[in-house]
Order: C-alpha cells, then structure tokens, then sequence
C-alpha cells in the first residue's frame, strides 16, 4: 500500500491522559490484543510495519514493556516527558504560577463545561512552550542540569522497556542522516513569530 507503513490505533487511552478532577492521572487500560491482531493482519495484508498506540505516555511504566512484544512499532512519548519537566521539584514554582495565569487569561474559552481548575491547568499547559519560550531558554544551569538528567534517566527506562537498546548499529544501517545547520540571520523574528503559535500542538 503506497505511502502508508503503519496504523495508528487509541484504545482505552486519551491524548495527554485522562485527568483526574484533582489534576491526577487515572488509570488507562491499552487494549494488547487488538495490538498483536492488526499487526499480524495488516503486516500478512499490506505489507505494513505494524501498530502505533497514541495517547499512551502517560501510561504505567509495566505498558511500555508490553507494546514490543504485541509487535507495536511506534508510542508517542510528548506528554510524559512535558509532565516529567514541569512536575519536577527542580521547576521554578514562580514559573509555572506564571503558565497558569497565562492559561486562565487567553485560554478561557478551552475550558469545558464541569472542568475543574487542576484538570483546565494540566489539558492546557502544553501551550505555553511559544509565549514562554525565553524564559524556559533562559533557566539556570541548576535547573537545567537536573531537568536534563531526568529525561536522560527516563529515556534509558524507555529505551529498556521499548526493546530498543543496543539497536544503533542497525538503525544507523537502516536511516540517512540528514545534516542541519541552524540559521540565526532573522532569530528575533522567528521567536515572536513562533511564540504564537498554541493551536495543533501534539500531545
């Protein structure tokens, strides 16, 4: 089948994670069968790679290790890792008071009906990164360096649970490196351009 090579299936999940009224997280159930059943059929069929489970990063970390073995060949990881960085003891309380302002001035009218204010805060935080960007750029090295070895530590649990360790050899084998020079001609403009953007944003 030209042009697709996988299906992206949301079972028992929600993009972001479902929200307790508290601002926790539920529980969520990924269906594993129907996992290891369309792969194996769209694989035999189509000639596709396999699964992909979407809305599954706020998963519990038992999940992440099941997906390889019902052959699921793709998980979106956004929302865990933006949990992981904004939750952690080491973010500026005073900024993050700071996202939450900013959310209930300009995103009001995204507020659903019986939505508690933790559940508002959380479904909308992910559209800060824009107008905040400088100040997130601009985080001290003590913050910055128990961020960045956080997610170090979270993306060798992955690489663990998702099967992937020891794999660059053949993903180096298998992948074309596409080389990138930034260009910082027009920087400013690009930040305030950027900086408006809060539709579409992926969970």
């Amino acid at each position: 089948m030209a042009g697709l090579r996988k299906l992206s299936i949301q079972t028992g999940t929600e993009h972001g994670g479902v929200v307790n009224a508290d601002g926790s997280l539920a529980s969520m159930q990924v269906d594993f069968d129907l996992h290891a059943e369309l792969t194996q059929f769209i694989r035999s069929r189509f000639g596709l790679a396999g699964t992909v489970q979407h809305g599954a990063s706020t998963l519990p970390d038992e999940a992440f290790a099941t997906l390889p073995i019902v052959r699921a060949v793709e998980v979106h990881l956004a929302t865990g890792l933006q949990n992981l960085l904004f939750d952690h003891p080491a973010f500026p309380a005073a900024l993050s008071e700071k996202f939450a302002t900013w959310i209930t001035n300009t995103r009001a009218a995204d507020r659903k009906e019986g939505m508690s204010e933790a559940q508002f805060l959380y479904r909308e935080r992910k559209r800060v990164w824009g107008s905040f960007k400088q100040q997130l750029l601009e985080l001290p090295a003590e913050v910055t360096d128990q961020l960045s070895q956080a997610v170090a530590e979270r993306m060798r649990q992955f690489c663990a649970w998702l099967g992937v360790r020891g794999t660059r050899t053949l993903v180096e084998k298998l992948t074309t490196h596409a080389a990138f020079e930034p260009d910082f001609s027009d920087h400013a403009a690009s930040l305030a351009k950027d900086a408006t953007i809060t539709e579409h944003l992926a969970d």
